[in-house]
């Protein structure tokens, strides 16, 4: 749902919530939407495509990566309530 037909980004963001991701095995992680989250946070600031480390950064800070990181947190905080 969070980046629809972007069947790249779904993958990645899968195989980073099921034992890829940074911190992964930190208690509170594992099938946890604290979790999903932060696979989502590295997905965008680290690996989404962008045409240069500013580039990257502004998308993360200001463009469509903040917008997705947005989007996951009210995502997870609805699945939280």
């Amino acid at each position: 749902k969070l980046v629809g037909k972007d069947q790249k980004a779904n993958k990645r963001i899968a195989e980073l919530f099921m034992g890829d991701a940074k911190g992964f095995s930190a208690e509170g992680f594992k099938a946890t939407a604290w979790g999903w989250l932060n696979s989502v946070t590295e997905y965008v600031d680290h690996d989404m495509r962008a045409k240069s480390d500013s580039h990257r950064l502004n998308n993360s800070l200001f463009g469509v990566g903040d917008s997705l990181k947005n989007a996951a947190r009210e995502m997870a905080m609805d699945y939280a309530r």
